[in-house]
Formats: structure tokens, C-alpha cells, sequence
């Protein structure tokens, strides 16, 4: 039996901190942000966001390509734009073919996805000197409020401007975001706060003005408090370790919610420092891992269940927007356009493929994880709104290091929620479990137990379980079947869930509020202190 606590109180919603700008009204609605979630006319929003770089793919495949990211149920597309494919010769500027920034936004409007701009000016992204361009990186200081540095990036910005003109959410367009910066670990005078703050400026002198601006939340989170949002990163593995064999357990695998998770790569190689408070930023994801890119001294692959697995905890420990870095891999548009330790970084990687073993492949293949995520972005498709104010109850298992118990945790609100459980970590197998039940203790003293009849969680297994469900006039308390989608038609609810591999189905109702009860012959049914079981 394992116990866990649920915070079913209503949830505690700032809207008077932020102050992002202006451009949240357009034709298609308007959208906000509080210190919980994204709300989309006024309503609770999970988008699902996909990292897709334009100008590391063929633009005749640009179109087939987005739509295959929308298939598979990303809301939001994202994309740096690599300062150095486009100014490589000061002030010669090119935006043609597989540089067309403008036309790449106005095929993502086409697809039906929303755009999230992350123009640096210093990416990382593997790219030689983080993006920026030879001539510049000659030129230091960099990353600051410099002034021969600032006129650079305000001419580069304004060319960003007009290529999206009239592209902007307020517009009617596409574009919803911009994220300034990466990875950014600067301090002091004209540093830190002070220049994210004036990268923001400058961003919006040149046209862009949208309603959600944000940066990276690692490594120091230096940030003027109220001006932009920060955003995470889930990897389950890294090629930037030194090491070349499997690493310690990692705590992208176990549930919690401090927003801290572990280096992320970064090339001043400083941690996280656990700095974002959570009663103003809402739990932001731009960087979870749908692969993984490789290095010459280390390459490693991610399974479909490493990647799924991720972003389920992920979700389960609270992130209300889920951003994957990659969600379509992609080549450089040219030789010597990569990171080198030659060029003054950590690593060396291949110098045209940026694969990134993502759900769709540096050539468009589809990989197992697409079909897998799908049925996840399905759930967040459905489920999100009341999702999204919902607080996490995290049990006792948090430490990655410790294979020894069942990880679980919870995000609820009054009677209903869902039960998230993790059994999966990359590179340690973490052992079956017998005869798991759950004592779920609520805020009035109730304790909620589940299932009927206690249940094999086998290695391996990650899933979602739903509580205090109403399928119409219908309550289900309680199953051990996984929610993918509900849609209402003719007045009628349809629920619809799938059976997790190794886990006995068990659905229970509340009897009274069923009027008639169609199942399959094999179904087991039994009726206790009013509440219909069904199990097969």
C-alpha cells in the first residue's frame, strides 16, 4: 500500500505580477499568461510545443514537415534563427530559400500551428559559436550591454522584425512568443537582468510584439522578475558528459516539483539553481528531450520509453506547457557551421547532421516516440484545461538515486485528478512491483483507495490513472486504464482510454448514477458500498 496526499485545494492564481507586453488579441483570440498556465480566451491552455529549425531543412520540405509535427499533436512550433546563416558577411543579410524565416512562419499559420520565435542572438543549439557569426565573435564583449555588441544585435533583430511583419499574433498571425537568450549565466552591470531586459527592448523596437517572452531558467536565473517567463529542460541523457559509459540514475525519471532538475548542458557548465518561484512563474518546458544529438566521444541513443517516460513525469510534477528539444531533427545548411572544441567548445559533433534521434528524423523519418507522445499530447489535448490547476502531491520516492520504490504522484483538484506512476529510469531497471494499491488521503480526511484489488505494476511501465471522472451523469471515482481523448457529440460524452500493457483493467462507478451498463461478456462486475467495479 502506498500513501500519498492529495493538495485538493483550489488553486492560488497571480495575475497581477507579470507584466509581458502587449500583443495577446488577435482574430483567433486572445491569449494571456498567470503564474499557472497559458489561458487561451480566458480558459485554461496545455499547448504542446515542438522545436523545428528551419534553416537545418530543405524549404520544399517545410510544409510536408509541419504538418506532420501538427499530426502528431504539437500546438506550437519553435525555432532558433541562427544568427550566423544569415548574416555570415557583416551587413549582407540573406532570408532566401531554406533562410526564409517569413515564409516558414506563414507554412506553420498553413499547418494550423502557432509559432515561438527564439532569435538568441546567442542559441547554443550546437552551432558554431552559438550562432553568432565569426565576425562578431571576434569582436568582444559579447552577451552584454555593450555598445558596438547592442547596435549588432539591434540591426539583426530589426531584420527579424521585418520579416515577420504582420505575422504576429495580433495580426491574425502565427507568432506567439519570443525567447530571448540561452543557457544565459551573465551578471553585474550591463549584464544579467539588465540585458535580458534590454535584448526585450530592442526585440520589441523591431515589431515584435507578443504576449509571451520568455528565457531559458538555467543556469542563475539573473532575470528582471517581471518581464519574462522562465522556461525548464528535461534531458534524459547527454552527449556533453565527459564520461563515455551509462550515467547515474537521472532525475528526469522521478517526480518533483522543485523546477530544478540537473546541468542541462550549458557551456558555462553551471547547475540549475532552483530559483524560480513558483507563486509568480507558472512550470514552462522549452527543452525536454525528444532525443538526444551525439558527440564524438559520446552517442547516445534514448529508447521510445526514455522519452515518453521523461515527459510523463514531467507532466506529472506540474509543467503546463511540455516544449521538446528536438521534435523534427535536421543538417546544417553548410560545412563548419558546427560547435568544435576547436572553436573554444566542449564538444566535438558531426559537422552537417543534427538528427537529434527526434520523433521525426533529420530526414522526416518517424520514430517509434511519435506514435507514443501522440497519445500523450492527445490526453493534454482533452484533459488540459482542468489539468492545468491542478497542484502536484509528490510521494515518497524523489530521490533518482532510489530504485527501490514505486514513484508516484498525483495532481488533483476537489474529487478529481490524476494518478501519475513511473517505473521506468534509462540505464537502471527498476524491479517489479506485487499487489500495488494507493491510499489517496484528501484535505476533509477521506482516504481514497485504489484499485478494488490491488494490482502488478512490471518494469518498465509509466502511466496515467484517472480519478473522480464524469463521463455525462456518469461517476467514475477511480480506473487503471489510461485517458487518451473525450469529445462531446449529440449531447453524449465519449471517454475514451486504452489498457497499460502488464496492468489489470479495473473501472469503478458510482452505482446511482448509472442508469444501464453495457460490457464484454469477460468482464468481471461487482457492486460494494455502492460502487460498480468492472475488471478484466
Amino acid at each position: 500500500m502506498l500513501a500519498l496526499t492529495l493538495d485538493t485545494r483550489p488553486p492560488l492564481i497571480e495575475r497581477d505580477f507579470l507584466a509581458l507586453g502587449e500583443g495577446g488579441l488577435g482574430p483567433a483570440g486572445r491569449l494571456a499568461v498567470n503564474s499557472r498556465c497559458i489561458e487561451r480566451d480566458g480558459r485554461p491552455w496545455m499547448p504542446v510545443m515542438g522545436e523545428f529549425h528551419y534553416s537545418r531543412c530543405p524549404d520544399d520540405e517545410w510544409a510536408d514537415e509541419l504538418h506532420r509535427l501538427r499530426a502528431g499533436g504539437i500546438d506550437i512550433v519553435a525555432s532558433y534563427v541562427f544568427w550566423n546563416h544569415h548574416e555570415a558577411a557583416e551587413g549582407q543579410f540573406d532570408w532566401r530559400g531554406r533562410r526564409s524565416l517569413r515564409r516558414f512562419a506563414q507554412l506553420a499559420q498553413a499547418a494550423g500551428l502557432m509559432f515561438y520565435l527564439r532569435p538568441g542572438p546567442w542559441v547554443h543549439a550546437e552551432a558554431r559559436n552559438g550562432g553568432l557569426p565569426d565576425w562578431l565573435q571576434a569582436r568582444p564583449p559579447l552577451r552584454c550591454n555593450d555598445a558596438r555588441y547592442i547596435g549588432a544585435v539591434r540591426r539583426f533583430f530589426g531584420e527579424i522584425g521585418h520579416q515577420l511583419q504582420g505575422l504576429l499574433w495580433c495580426d491574425g498571425g502565427p507568432l506567439v512568443g519570443v525567447q530571448v537568450e540561452n543557457e544565459y549565466d551573465g551578471r553585474g552591470p550591463g549584464r544579467g537582468a539588465e540585458h535580458i531586459a534590454e535584448l526585450k527592448r530592442i526585440a520589441q523596437d523591431s515589431g515584435l510584439r507578443v504576449p509571451l517572452w520568455t528565457v531559458t531558467g538555467w543556469p542563475t536565473l539573473d532575470i528582471p522578475p517581471r518581464e519574462v517567463l522562465p522556461v525548464s529542460g528535461a534531458y534524459p541523457d547527454g552527449f556533453w558528459g565527459g564520461g563515455t559509459g551509462p550515467q547515474p540514475p537521472s532525475g528526469v525519471f522521478a517526480f518533483n516539483t522543485g523546477r530544478s532538475i540537473g546541468e542541462m548542458g550549458n557551456v558555462g557548465g553551471t547547475a540549475p539553481e532552483g530559483r524560480i518561484d513558483p507563486a509568480h512563474y507558472p512550470f514552462f518546458l522549452a527543452e525536454a528531450g525528444g532525443g538526444m544529438h551525439v558527440s564524438y566521444h559520446r552517442r547516445p541513443v534514448l529508447s521510445t520509453d526514455d522519452v515518453a517516460a521523461c515527459a510523463l513525469v514531467q507532466i506529472g510534477s506540474g509543467a503546463n506547457l511540455y516544449g521538446y528539444y528536438m521534435y523534427h531533427g535536421g543538417a546544417n545548411p553548410g560545412r563548419g557551421l558546427q560547435e568544435t572544441q576547436a572553436s573554444g567548445y566542449p564538444n566535438d559533433v558531426a559537422e552537417i547532421g543534427y538528427d537529434f534521434r527526434a520523433p521525426l528524423g533529420q530526414y522526416g523519418q518517424l520514430r517509434a516516440t511519435y506514435g507514443r507522445l501522440r497519445s500523450l499530447h492527445s490526453f493534454l489535448a482533452a484533459f488540459g484545461s482542468e489539468l492545468a490547476l491542478m497542484d502536484t502531491s509528490v510521494g515518497d520516492s524523489t530521490d533518482p538515486a532510489d530504485l527501490t520504490q514505486l514513484r508516484i504522484a498525483a495532481r488533483a483538484a476537489g474529487d478529481s485528478g490524476f494518478v501519475f506512476v513511473n517505473n521506468h529510469c534509462r540505464h537502471h531497471p527498476l524491479p517489479d512491483f506485487s499487489g500495488v494499491q494507493l491510499a489517496l488521503a484528501r484535505d476533509d480526511g477521506r482516504v481514497q483507495t485504489l484499485p478494488a484489488a490491488p494490482v502488478d505494476v512490471p518494469s518498465g511501465a509509466y502511466f496515467i490513472w484517472p480519478l473522480g471522472q464524469r463521463l455525462g451523469a456518469a461517476l467514475m471515482p477511480h480506473a487503471t486504464v489510461q485517458p487518451l481523448t473525450r469529445w462531446t457529440e449529440g449531447g453524449s460524452v465519449n471517454w475514451i482510454a486504452f489498457v497499460v500493457p502488464g496492468v489489470r483493467a479495473e473501472l469503478c462507478f458510482d452505482a446511482a448514477t448509472l442508469r444501464a451498463l453495457d460490457s464484454p461478456a469477460h468482464t468481471r462486475s461487482e457492486v460494494h458500498d455502492g460502487r460498480l467495479t468492472l475488471s478484466c
